[in-house]
């Protein structure tokens, strides 16, 4: 959405609803007795809102036209649904600041903040040894100033479990006539992550490597960090470059041939040309080609694919890579 027309709907959103700043956390002061009718953000998010929610009221993703939420673009459709909406939740990150912008001109709108919830666990954005900077002093995108928060925490097997725990006490709180329901199944999903960060565990304990290189941008800091697994990369998480510089590409040529790491990552949304060029500038071109999917893009509407399938999918990418 246009700037200019964003900011004019928020102004008359703001004189028909107030205007105050919420809790960083989250706004809940609503009890219904009705089922409810939650908005997320982004696919992770709904994933584990549906899980917690089952059968009970209406789940809907605000973000599901297929882009990037670093590149989205906010439509006034997307404004109306957020003020009909009983409950928000969303991430909060930079790539997602325009929904804030939204709630902070909105006191009516009741909403979870996951980021501002697990303030505790939440890291800077890391630019380690032979990482390209945001150098280009025109980029004016969510990521391009330093300090930033990394906002990927849906990456983190282990943080996914603590979103969990915040969105069911936050929809308890709405819905009390079904707060047996919630608990339930948020049991149920709870022991499923929980099985699953078990054998990232096992994966990593039993692997031959501690390090993997990502000839692409770096979303998986969360996931590497709950593990202890080194690594190296082009880009950060929320970069918007495409190419990388020569210095980049040695470096990280050099990185593999010094490692002897058998394999390079990339990013499932990425076309993977810096990963190839990477390879083909170190000592062995024959080096394999891993995919992990930061589900950033992602098809809702496929029942055959969740959170938990994909992140089993990333399981075997990082078994593939910690392997020589």
């Amino acid at each position: 959405m246009n700037k200019k027309l964003l900011l004019t709907l928020l102004v008359m959103t703001t004189q028909i609803s107030g205007c105050s700043t919420q809790k960083a956390g989250g706004n809940i002061d609503i009890i219904l007795d009705r089922p409810l009718n939650i908005l997320c953000s982004t696919y992770p998010v709904y994933e584990w809102t549906k899980s917690i929610v089952g059968d009970i009221g209406t789940i809907e993703l605000l973000m599901d036209n297929g882009v990037d939420p670093h590149n989205y673009q906010a439509t006034a459709d997307d404004l109306i649904q957020m003020q009909t909406s009983d409950l928000i939740i969303y991430i909060g990150g930079d790539s997602e600041s325009w929904i804030t912008d939204v709630i902070d001109n909105n006191s009516d709108i009741q909403y979870i903040n996951l980021m501002a919830s697990l303030d505790k666990y939440t890291k800077d954005e890391e630019i380690i040894e032979g990482m390209e900077h945001n150098h280009d002093e025109h980029d004016h995108s969510s990521c391009s100033h330093s300090h930033v928060q990394d906002e990927h925490i849906w990456l983190s097997v282990k943080l996914a479990k603590e979103a969990c725990n915040v969105i069911s006490d936050a929809i308890s709180t709405i819905d009390t006539t079904n707060v047996q329901t919630y608990s339930i199944n948020l049991a149920s999903y709870i022991e499923e992550l929980d099985k699953l960060d078990n054998k990232y565990e096992q994966v990593v304990d039993n692997s031959d490597m501690d390090i993997i290189i990502f000839g692409d941008r770096f979303p998986f800091r969360y996931l590497l960090d709950d593990y202890d697994i080194n690594y190296y990369a082009a880009f950060t998480g929320c970069s918007t470059d495409t190419e990388a510089s020569f210095e980049t590409i040695v470096f990280l040529a050099e990185k593999l041939d010094e490692e002897m790491v058998s394999s390079i990552s990339y990013v499932s949304d990425s076309n993977k040309k810096i990963a190839e060029t990477i390879v083909s500038s170190s000592q062995d071109d024959n080096r394999e080609f891993i995919q992990f999917n930061s589900m950033e893009i992602v098809d809702h509407t496929d029942s055959s694919i969740s959170y938990i399938s994909i992140m089993e999918d990333n399981l075997a990418s990082l078994e593939m890579a910690l392997g020589r």
